[in-house]
């Protein structure tokens, strides 16, 4: 004990550290970083230690104010957690030889200060028992180094978080002079995502995922858990004419501590290298299993223009979205981008998966989008087929377009075996299986999906519509309110529990989701299920109206036919149903993939007209799948 009590640095040393460090560059922009640091050396050293917890650091540094709860704001924690990184990267570097030590130990808010002479523990044996060879002096660089090396190897390999190694990419902060350059710190961030999705021994998390934390306070632990990932990478971006200036940590979630972290400038022109050290950075670090152990590309350059790369990125920004605007608005980027490289194969699955989805949310006829989807997805192939991208873009047309669900099935799995990361095309395969009645193979894919993507509400929500159209309708039901908890205005959410409810006859029920559907988004799917609902449940005139206001929109724009043969059926008007049914077939309306497996159309199949509608709808093949369902 009085030992303890004679190593005790001196409070005016402590103050003297204090400030040197505040002054540092890690910390002197950080002022909130020093507000909360200064507070906790001041109340320890004035013997108040015991009242550091998250309530009294909420109210006296960061302003919250007496309810402050920290169970809902985790502000303290995450700033005591970043205080502790910066802390150890400074006496890692800058403060190497200060005589007093400063550390905040993990699960605690107070300091502890030591003189930094005691780094580390006293030898085993006195010095005079160790053989001369082995005291020669040795660069404290290199010794450090060294250490640190061991150290790190040593607490990864003893503190895996999960039996395989996984990680989730934040996205990256803006931090350029221009607000609106921020589709290229977020498309830095996506494509690293990409870049190590292609290792097969790392699971990294998808985008849809990982930027639902953009712009929120980053408590790495609380992230950790919830998308079940041993390590978070974080960083910046700068971008100022053409200067780039990216930084990027790695943490372990379990503890906070930082297991890697780099700063590049660049010019813009050397971004697909500054990308490639990062991703080899974070899979050294991860200890990820690289081909023969030596580390390869992970990201390959697929233009050399920048001009064209910068227009991709944009294009991406606004995809993201999942828009009918957002798509348009990527198509002309996408557009610009192939106009500046001809051969950037990136930009035509972009264009591809666009005209695609354009189509299956009715903005776009089905077969003015087919050839445009079928030349870019191809092209995008031919000028990269190791590209998992064209592979996905490319089953998406034969699915959604073409109706060649073995094509489909083919390129999908191609895009798998080229990156078993990619969410996409897990997903979209997961539906390919459903339609040929491999369920058990379906909810697999989408599980595997859901994996890659926790947080993702079209995949949680696509759960649901799963159980639904294999008839599991209580296990739907709740499946979908459970994900209309996390956003209760999802349209596509909203979409499947209204079909989910006529399913049951609940059509007062539908009614009501659907129509909050229709005013998030109006899709054409929408408008068919709520007339639907309309008719069957007692209220034909808004039915009829729906209907009829349909049918004028289709003189001048696309309207699905299918749509409008679902109401007129549930109207009891057969033969109107069957007309506009035989214009969904010649119009490839994509909603009539679901004809064999989405009870909606149950009306329609006592009608012998209704067979030969359907066998011109799916293959051959896949007929034993009606059976089996009835």
């Amino acid at each position: 004990m009085d030992d303890q009590t004679t190593d005790q640095p001196e409070a005016g040393a402590v103050r003297a550290e204090l400030e040197r460090i505040c002054a540092h560059p890690l910390f002197a922009q950080a002022e909130r970083l020093k507000r909360l640091f200064r507070f906790a050396v001041d109340e320890t050293l004035a013997g108040r230690s015991n009242s550091l917890k998250e309530h009294t650091l909420g109210v006296n540094v960061f302003d919250r104010g007496l309810s402050y709860d920290p169970a809902t704001d985790p502000t303290a924690r995450v700033y005591m957690a970043r205080l502790r990184s910066k802390l150890i990267e400074y006496y890692a570097t800058a403060g190497k030889d200060d005589e007093v030590v400063i550390e905040i130990p993990k699960g605690g808010y107070t300091p502890v200060f030591r003189p930094g002479a005691r780094v580390g523990p006293p030898p085993v044996d006195p010095p005079r028992a160790i053989p001369a060879v082995t005291r020669r002096r040795v660069p404290w660089s290199a010794a450090a180094a060294l250490v640190a090396l061991v150290g790190v190897g040593a607490y990864w390999y003893t503190h895996q978080p999960t039996p395989t190694s996984s990680v989730a990419v934040l996205p990256f902060v803006n931090m350029s002079p221009q607000p609106e350059t921020e589709y290229y710190s977020d498309g830095l961030s996506e494509e690293i995502i990409n870049a190590l999705s292609q290792l097969p021994a790392l699971r990294v998390v998808a985008r849809t995922s990982t930027f639902q934390f953009k712009g929120k306070p980053q408590d790495v632990r609380r992230i950790g858990k919830q998308l079940n990932v041993g390590a978070v990478l974080e960083g910046s971006v700068r971008r100022d004419g053409s200067s780039l200036r990216v930084t990027a940590q790695l943490i372990e979630t379990t503890s906070g501590y930082h297991l890697w972290s780099g700063t590049y400038d660049r010019s813009i022109d050397q971004i697909f290298t500054t990308q490639n050290e990062i991703a080899q950075s974070v899979a050294r670090t991860l200890r990820a299993a690289l081909v023969e152990g030596r580390p390869r590309p992970l990201v390959r350059p697929a233009t050399e223009s920048v001009q064209a790369y910068d227009l991709y990125l944009k294009g991406r920004y606004a995809w993201n979205r999942w828009t009918d605007v957002g798509f348009e608005k990527a198509i002309s980027l996408f557009d610009q981008a192939i106009a500046a490289d001809r051969n950037f194969s990136p930009a035509y699955a972009g264009l591809a998966n666009c005209y695609s989805l354009l189509a299956l949310y009715g903005v776009i006829a089905p077969r003015d989008a087919m050839p445009r989807a079928e030349a870019a997805a191809s092209r995008s192939i031919a000028l990269d087929d190791s590209l998992a991208e064209g592979h996905s873009a490319s089953g998406l047309v034969k699915y959604l377009l073409e109706w060649d669900r073995d094509g489909a099935g083919r390129e999908m799995r191609r895009a798998l075996e080229l990156n078993p990361g990619y969410v996409d095309a897990h997903h979209f395969y997961s539906h390919i299986l459903l339609l040929d009645g491999r369920v058990d193979d379906s909810m697999r894919e989408l599980q595997k999906a859901r994996a890659l993507d926790p947080l993702s509400l079209v995949l949680q929500s696509d759960v649901g519509w799963t159980y639904y159209l294999t008839h599991r309708t209580a296990r739907a039901e709740s499946e979908l309110k459970q994900t209309l908890g996390l956003d209760p205005n999802f349209n596509e959410t909203l979409y499947n529990l209204g079909v989910t409810y006529i399913q049951s006859g609940r059509f007062l029920e539908a009614i009501d989701v659907l129509e909050r559907a229709r005013s998030q988004f109006a899709t054409q799917q929408i408008f068919g299920a709520l007339g639907f609902a309309y008719a069957r449940g007692a209220r034909q005139h808004d039915a009829r109206a729906l209907v009829g206001g349909l049918e004028r929109a289709s003189r001048e724009r696309y309207v699905s036919a299918s749509s409008i043969a679902l109401i007129h059926m549930a109207l009891g008007d057969a033969d109107q149903a069957f007309k506009w049914l035989n214009r969904a077939v010649e119009a490839r309306d994509p909603l009539l993939l679901l004809i064999d497996v989405d009870s909606i159309f149950d009306p329609f199949r006592p009608d012998p007209r209704f067979a030969a509608i359907r066998n011109r709808v799916v293959p051959p093949a896949a007929a034993k799948w009606l059976s089996r369902r009835q």
